[in-house]
This record gives structure tokens, sequence and C-alpha cells, in this order.
């Protein structure tokens, strides 16, 4: 199935699309994103659909993402703290 992936405007990537199977999970969904852009690492990249951000473990089937659907990719917040 093909799935389209828009990106959020400060990140500099081009909408694109790739062509997972149902049951993949949303962990190998960013890796196949990772396949064609190389400005975020992989650990960098999360993925929401309709305002959530999807679990990696899940599914694109357990999730309802389905043939033509469109993820919003955007970079990882930080869960670092910074120091004063």
């Amino acid at each position: 199935m093909r799935i389209n992936i828009e990106t959020q405007r400060d990140i500099g990537i081009e909408p694109l699309s790739v062509d997972p199977n149902y049951n993949e999970t949303i962990e190998n969904v960013i890796c196949l994103i990772s396949l064609k852009i190389t400005t975020l690492q992989v650990n960098e990249m999360e993925l929401v659909y309709n305002g959530r951000v999807l679990p990696l473990n899940a599914t694109l089937d357990q999730q309802n993402i389905r043939e033509g659907h469109t993820l919003l990719l955007r970079k990882r917040k930080s869960n670092c703290c910074s120091l004063l």
C-alpha cells in the first residue's frame, strides 16, 4: 500500500510516499522513510496521524492507516533538560 508523508516546514523535507505492508510497525515505516531522507536520524523521527503520535510498536493496521492516507513526519522533541 502507498501512504503519503508530509513534513513540518522547519524540517525542510519535501513530501514523499512509502509503500509498506499493512502489518508493518510504525518503527519499520520510519526506517523506510529514512532510506529516502538523510537530514534526520531514525531516532529523531516520529509519525503523527489524526493528531496522535503513533507508537513505534503498533502496526499500520492497528492504527487504521490505509492506502492513500497521509502521516505527518516531525522531529521528535528532545527528552533532555537544559541546565541553567
